[in-house]
């Protein structure tokens, strides 16, 4: 079998990086502006595969992502041409098949510029246009798979669970509608503040514990790297839930 070259013996993408730094980020549709907002950061590397091509290699897009419920992190290569027909079928496919489910991030992800195709795609400035516009894409579908999980939509669940090779600890996350009586009578005891409407317009801002003890999620997190054990009641972490209200995105 063909040895693919290294990342070192391809000095274009290292070049490819450097251009991408300096890229702006692909600009959302108009009437999509909201949906910039609050999107999971992506980590994009770039680097070689052997294959069946001209060069008897190919480009792939390294990605490092992270549970926006859990902060789990795991990574996922792809290549262009999986990036491409993932989004021009079986996203496509799933908004018309699940119309009933409505999320920005679906429409975002399906609106947003994406990279073009190139007969050359191992040119410098090629590869640092698809770094940036696979930071952005993926991270709406990151997104997109939190709204799911609290719609219900298995479909699509599924789909984009085997896409993102998302980790069998995080899909197993459990999500569930807020009690009513959580934004009137309930704070958070980390940071004391009273949980608002707007903390459950996002799916999973607020977790639950097996013991019944909700908090912030990034308090919780910030908690959790120093004890595994809730902060009221001192019972094991062994289960988070990630609460949503009646409009989560």
């Amino acid at each position: 079998m063909q040895k693919s070259p290294s990342c070192e013996e391809l000095p274009f993408l290292a070049m490819a990086k450097s251009l991408a730094s300096s890229l702006p980020s692909p600009s959302p549709s108009p009437t999509h502006l909201h949906a910039s907002m609050g999107i999971p950061v992506v980590d994009v590397e770039v680097s070689i595969g052997s294959g069946q091509t001209f060069f008897g290699y190919y480009v792939q897009y390294d990605m490092g992502l992270t549970c926006p419920v859990t902060h789990r992190t795991w990574r996922v290569a792809k290549r262009y041409s999986e990036m491409l027909a993932f989004r021009s079928t079986t996203l496509a496919h799933m908004r018309t098949a699940m119309a009933s489910v409505s999320s920005r991030h679906l429409e975002e992800a399906l609106s947003m510029p994406f990279p073009k195709k190139h007969m050359d795609a191992e040119k410098p400035h090629v590869i640092a246009a698809r770094i940036k516009g696979f930071e952005a894409f993926v991270g709406h579908l990151l997104a997109l798979y939190t709204d799911v999980r609290a719609s219900g939509a298995t479909a699509l669940e599924e789909a984009l669970a085997t896409f993102l090779a998302v980790p069998e600890d995080v899909r197993r996350v459990v999500f569930e509608p807020a009690p009513s009586s959580l934004v009137c009578d309930d704070d958070c005891t980390i940071c004391l503040d009273a949980f608002e409407h707007e903390d459950l317009e996002v799916a999973g801002a607020i977790l639950k514990l097996p013991c019944g003890h909700c908090f912030h999620r990034d308090c919780l997190h910030d908690w959790c790297n120093r004890a595994m054990t809730c902060p009221i009641c001192r019972g094991p972490i062994t289960q988070i839930t990630a609460l949503y209200g009646p409009h989560s995105d």
